[in-house]
């Protein structure tokens, strides 16, 4: 496997993290924490300190559900000489007061994005797959680097010679 470089802050309340007591102060604690995979990072998101990804080189995806880190498996058609770097995660925020206890409850798209067009959300299962293209849309190629959710029907992918693509809740295309 391999390692993340980790933090966590004063008001951490996961008992096997370390702390410290700091008063009003916010001390931030760097730390080395265990990876299933042993690749290089590009990229990682979270929207609580129990729901977060890290992406990298090889199609890499792990999570960290606040006790430890697992792989997470990515189903693509994107490319066929091989799996492909993934730049950039990012999903829909969790809102103030959300019922996250709730099993129903739906926190909204997280989507990752890399070389050659790739473009994956991650399914409930949590599974990466290809995420829908609007109908009518072309194929993209260039490679992305960038990924920014701003909520359930609206997302944007940057990447190579200025591409921009949107999500408009249902697929990603091309702005007109």
């Amino acid at each position: 496997g391999g390692a993340l470089l980790c933090t966590a802050c004063d008001q951490n309340t996961a008992d096997d993290l370390p702390s410290v007591d700091a008063g009003p102060e916010v001390v931030v604690i760097w730390f080395e924490e265990d990876v299933p995979v042993d690749t290089q990072f590009l990229s990682v998101w979270g929207r609580s300190h129990e729901d977060v990804w890290a992406v990298g080189w090889d199609e890499a995806v792990v999570h960290f559900d606040g006790r430890r880190w697992t792989e997470e498996p990515v189903e693509t058609t994107v490319s066929s000489t091989g799996p492909l770097p993934i730049t950039a995660v990012h999903g829909t925020s969790i809102p103030p007061g959300a019922p996250i206890d709730d099993p129903t409850f739906d926190p909204g798209p997280v989507f990752a994005v890399g070389w050659e067009g790739l473009i994956l959300q991650r399914g409930a299962d949590g599974v990466w797959r290809d995420a829908p293209k609007a109908v009518g849309t072309a194929t993209i190629t260039e490679d992305l680097f960038g990924v920014y959710v701003y909520d359930v029907d609206n997302a944007m992918a940057v990447g190579d010679t200025g591409t921009i693509w949107v999500w408009g809740g249902v697929g990603w295309s091309s702005p007109p």
